[in-house]
């Protein structure tokens, strides 16, 4: 009996002791030559995944809309553009990033009548713009 209760209680060096925590082994930091660094950036690059051309998928208001008031100005893009630009009539009202921006615009400080809307999107795929003409009719 004796025996048996010895081989039961054997407790592997792997297994980390109950209410102590795990000890690991100091790991000494790579010593690896700016060269060899170099190559695996660049080989990491090459496996990227490739970023397309940055490209509106739509935007709101349409072309031809009629706005007024504080008028939000939305746009849908690709290619994960870094830098978005509205410009109202040549004057930039906004800069915003990502694939959904967005920009507040009083129509008010623009007038009545036809305006050209400029959206700018320039990212790691190249530059695009859209141009509309939004329609501002404020009482």
């Amino acid at each position: 009996m004796m025996a048996q209760l010895r081989s039961q209680r054997r407790v592997s060096m792997a297994e980390p002791v109950p209410d102590q925590p795990a000890r690991r082994a100091p790991v000494a930091p790579l010593d690896v030559p700016p060269a060899v660094r170099q190559q695996a950036r660049q080989a990491m690059l090459a496996h990227a995944a490739p970023v397309g051309p940055v490209s509106f998928h739509s935007v709101a208001p349409a072309d031809g809309a009629i706005v007024g008031g504080r008028t939000t100005v939305r746009a849908s893009i690709g290619g994960a553009p870094t830098r978005v630009v509205c410009e109202v009539d040549g004057v930039a009202i906004g800069t915003a990033s990502g694939a959904a921006p967005a920009f507040s615009w009083n129509t008010r400080a623009s007038g009545n009548g036809p305006h050209q809307v400029t959206l700018t999107a320039t990212g790691p795929g190249g530059t695009s713009n859209v141009t509309l003409t939004l329609n501002v009719m404020n009482r």
